[in-house]
């Protein structure tokens, strides 16, 4: 088992109930060894962050039988959409070219607190729920 629940790299492994009686092996992502060790072996991995997907590609590209469990609805956008209505006024060659380099778009984006975080985010994601509607229609059907 892999947990993959955590954000920002700090290893948590929460105790949870039965998981003493579990045969193998358990590992936080921070310390996944790559894919290889597990070929051929049925694995779960425990989240569905960037940590859990990037493991179980990893594991089912090395032959594992892979299976995610996921607590929650997860988030789902098209990158090119989400680059273009999200990232693109900070990060891209337009931004360069007015002066404005990562270090301080970086630090602009770090600068928005939690709290302020969804009256930004917001109208962005409405914007793209709006763009991709037949996407997520589609998605929705399976």
């Amino acid at each position: 088992m892999v947990l993959a629940a955590g954000n920002a790299g700090f290893p948590n492994m929460p105790n949870i109930p039965g998981m003493q009686a579990l045969q193998g092996v358990e590992h936080h992502s921070s310390d996944h060894p790559g894919g290889e060790t597990y070929a051929g072996k049925r694995c779960v991995v425990t989240g569905s962050n960037n940590s859990a997907h990037d493991i179980c590609a990893d594991l089912a590209e090395h032959g594992a039988d892979v299976t995610m469990l996921q607590r929650s609805s997860t988030l789902v956008v098209r990158s090119e959409t989400m680059l273009r209505l999200s990232c693109n006024v900070l990060y891209s060659e337009q931004a360069v070219a007015a002066g404005l380099m990562t270090e301080r778009a970086d630090l602009m984006t770090a600068s928005i607190s939690y709290r302020l975080s969804p009256t930004v985010q917001t109208p962005i994601w409405q914007q793209i729920a709006r763009e991709d509607a037949s996407f997520y229609k589609r998605l929705g059907a399976v």
